[in-house]
């Protein structure tokens, strides 16, 4: 016979699917014409307190899986969901609004793809689950900041509630955490290229990646620069070895060109990028085969 507490706990769990069953369709939505189920939840003592308070409260909901960070605002405390984190109770030191453009932005998800990329799935999709974006930290800011920003994503989804383009706006809310982050024209040039092209097709093949020193390095050494295996990896983009930031080569991995070899050279890299001052003159392997260590 099972214990007292294992058979009440069981009984609440069936009560709870019933309860659950029994509002399922008390409503419905209409989304492009088409109707949906709208499901609610009974307020019943069967439903742990704590869970009413976290869907009651303000918070923003994270899509637990997707190609960039998708997190929308509940101000008032309206939506519970599946297949999705959220982030609540907030400290008074942060406005909500100033969060929420902050995990939408393009820093934000440069961050986020540094410490995560080797996690991307079948279709380039990335996880954004509770204990990676628990490690993600935000820079404090003074309220004007804080109120200038949140200004700005409000403007944001009145545009979106209303149609049109967005893209001045989150042009300025991308220069205002570079701002806050006090990067340079170098570094906001590389995390603005990460994001060229997002509205194509995506693979799961990466750009090759060289370290400036490091072709300096290889051609004083060998004659050309070659790719070096721990700049591919996926996340990294710093070298171990120069604490500097890695440059991508423009090269498509896919395409005709995956069946040509190439060394890494100066026209291959993106533009915006600080150039080698590397003083050879790279030269191609002798054979058909790319130099790799």
């Amino acid at each position: 016979m099972p214990d007292n507490s294992v058979a009440k706990d069981a009984r609440e769990r069936a009560a709870l699917s019933e309860i659950c069953l029994s509002v399922l369709w008390v409503s419905a939505l209409t989304d492009k014409r088409r109707r949906f189920s709208k499901p609610r939840l009974p307020k019943d003592p069967l439903l742990l307190k704590n869970r009413f308070s976290l869907y009651s409260a303000t918070k923003i909901i994270f899509a637990k899986i997707a190609l960039r960070n998708e997190a929308i605002l509940d101000a008032s405390g309206e939506f519970a969901s599946i297949n999705t984190n959220c982030r609540h109770t907030f400290s008074k030191d942060f406005d909500p609004l100033f969060v929420l453009a902050w995990v939408n932005s393009k820093l934000f998800q440069y961050t986020y793809e540094c410490f995560f990329d080797a996690l991307r799935m079948a279709g380039r999709f990335l996880p954004f689950t509770a204990p990676y974006l628990t490690i993600m930290c935000i820079k404090e800011a003074d309220p004007k900041v804080q109120r200038r920003i949140a200004g700005l994503a409000s403007k944001l989804m009145d545009k979106l509630t209303k149609g049109g383009s967005t893209d001045a706006i989150e042009r300025d809310i991308d220069s205002e955490f570079y701002s806050l982050y006090a990067l340079s024209v170098a570094e906001t040039q590389q995390v603005n290229d990460c994001f060229e092209g997002l509205d194509l097709p995506l693979d799961a093949h990466a750009r090759m990646k060289a370290c400036e020193a490091c072709m300096k390095d290889d051609c004083a050494a060998f004659g050309w620069a070659y790719w070096h295996v721990d700049h591919q990896y996926p996340g990294m983009w710093i070298c171990q070895k120069h604490s500097q930031q890695l440059r991508e080569s423009t090269f498509k991995a896919t395409g005709v060109e995956r069946f040509q070899w190439h060394l890494p050279a100066e026209e291959q890299f993106r533009s915006g990028q600080p150039k080698s001052s590397a003083p050879c003159r790279v030269r191609k392997p002798r054979s058909n085969a790319c130099r790799a260590r």
